[in-house]
């Protein structure tokens, strides 16, 4: 349909405009029928006045509307990515059909790529059309926030650490005050059918658990009942520190710093002058370390939540959002967050932050510089164990009757891991699975002892920490190499770490190898 342009028309003249068009003139439709013809008479004393002011509207902003499947409306106030400026864009009013037949059509190509399955409890059927990834406007967890949600990362077809996250999800509900939908058989029932319906076999399941939809008040005793969604996404294509210019040549710097960095890290594996770590371990670590980059993070201007929010992981992720969006305007790729007496370290906006730190042997008090984790300034660092040569040369001096010099012995560094306390932030469940490596031993060749320590960390302490790293299910583990324009980490500042490399890798292979933890998807439920 096409408007002829106002002007005085003579005799009786039909101008064809759609319904939608009558919002310029502040009329209302006759009838829902977009295609519908309204006659209007130029010589007519009553309109004639107002049809000659919407001509001449309609004229100036040159509208032309046109019809048929790719239909689309051009001003020339809109801007250029299709969204009008002014107040006199005029959407069409349209039945359901026609809403979600456009809702498919403009779906991101982000969507179609990466959104495998949706289930809704609300319409209680899961779909993979990502168009339909959808909830009702009225739910509460869409314009109150109220609502929690937990992600489980899924490789090679099994969820990892299931259990912990339902877990978790079904404390968020209880301090946010929903009533679970379900209970945790049932859900995680569900959510294994999503994964299976989606048929990814890597990625992530997100669920999520709203006070359900009602209306638009804060209370929510008008919810008509709780909701469970979830859905599963494919695994990033390129997270946040990796490397994205694989296919560009290498400067000889970047060459050279690779080598440097290969070789620091292979001296931090050897537990001393004449021995290596076995072939393969070495190997795998190494091939994990170099494809790992260091990320940029910068002491966040946002005030953090309140402890009781902070360890409630809901869907209220306003704050978390901003932190990113300070840190992106300031040159750096993720905010860290302050305690609210601005001396400690918090978390990330999405995870929990590690720190390798330096301890005396004597057990007094812990520093930052207290040496590094590879040995250098401080002697070789066994482990924490006591050093066997020094003993056993000891021994053969006493055996041959020499007397014992009286030098004063040396205090000698060891290393701990160490993640802000968990009651003013969320408690991970990746980074108290890297507590339990810690507790186990996996890094005492890199002369981390343990237990790992969960307490109070200053900034001072943090930013001159040996190593410093982000922990989360999605990221795995990055180091931080610079905070707040500074490098970071000793005795290789704005470097990758050696113990953050072999976290990464521990958090891998316990994505492959923690049978317990592992949770095969029934993918022969839609095969």
């Amino acid at each position: 349909a096409r408007v002829r342009r106002g002007r005085r028309m003579r005799g009786a003249q039909t101008a064809t405009v759609p319904v939608a068009s009558w919002a310029h003139a502040g009329s209302p439709p006759h009838h829902r029928n977009r295609n519908a013809r309204v006659s209007v008479r130029s010589r007519s004393l009553i309109i004639g006045e107002r049809t000659t002011r919407v001509f001449s509207k309609l004229d100036r902003l040159e509208t032309r509307v046109e019809t048929g499947v790719g239909r689309r409306v051009s001003m020339a106030a809109s801007s250029g990515d299709g969204r009008c400026d002014n107040k006199h864009h005029a959407p069409p009013v349209v039945s359901g059909e026609e809403f979600h037949r456009r809702a498919s059509e403009i779906c991101h190509p982000r969507a179609r790529d990466a959104h495998a399955s949706f289930y809704s409890s609300w319409t209680d059927c899961i779909t993979c059309d990502p168009s339909a990834f959808v909830l009702p406007m009225d739910d509460h967890m869409a314009h109150r926030g109220h609502g929690v949600f937990d992600t489980a990362h899924l490789h090679l077809g099994k969820l990892h650490m299931l259990d912990r996250h339902v877990e978790r999800f079904f404390r968020s509900m209880e301090q946010a005050n929903i009533v679970p939908p379900f209970d945790e058989e049932t859900t995680k029932s569900l959510i294994l059918r999503v994964a299976a319906a989606g048929g990814l076999r890597e990625g992530q399941l997100r669920f999520y658990a709203s006070a359900g939809p009602g209306g638009f008040a804060l209370d929510q005793a008008e919810c008509v009942r709780s909701v469970f969604y979830c859905v599963s996404v494919k695994k990033r294509s390129s997270p946040a520190g990796a490397d994205s210019k694989s296919d560009a040549p290498a400067s000889p710097e970047s060459e050279a710093d690779s080598k440097s960095t290969q070789s620091a890290f292979e001296a931090d594996f050897k537990r001393d002058s004449n021995e290596s770590p076995p072939r393969n371990i070495k190997h795998q670590r190494l091939e994990t370390f170099l494809q790992i980059k260091g990320v940029s993070v910068v002491t966040s201007k946002i005030p953090i939540k309140p402890p009781f929010f902070a360890t409630v992981k809901s869907t209220n992720y306003l704050p978390n959002a901003l932190v990113v969006a300070d840190a992106k305007s300031r040159g750096a790729e993720y905010g860290i967050w302050l305690t609210a007496d601005g001396a400690h370290v918090a978390e990330g906006p999405s995870m929990n932050v590690g720190f390798v730190v330096g301890v005396d042997r004597g057990g007094e008090g812990g520093g930052a510089g207290g040496g590094n984790a590879d040995g250098e300034e401080q002697g070789h660092v066994d482990g924490g164990e006591g050093n066997d040569d020094e003993e056993e040369g000891d021994t053969s001096e006493r055996e041959k009757g020499e007397p014992r010099s009286e030098q004063p012995k040396q205090k000698r560094a060891t290393f701990v891991f160490k993640t802000p306390a968990w009651d003013e932030t969320l408690a991970g469940c990746t980074v108290a699975r890297v507590v339990e490596f810690v507790n186990e031993g996996r890094f005492k060749h890199l002369g981390i002892t343990g237990p790992a320590l969960v307490g109070k960390i200053t900034l001072e302490e943090a930013k001159n920490a040996n190593e410093a790293m982000l922990i989360g299910s999605v990221i795995n583990c990055l180091p931080i190499v610079t905070w707040d324009g500074a490098a970071v980490g000793k005795p290789h500042a704005g470097k990758v770490g050696a113990v953050a490399a072999a976290i990464a890798h521990a958090i891998a292979e316990d994505f492959e190898r923690n049978e317990p933890e592992l949770t095969p998807v029934p993918y022969e439920l839609f095969e």
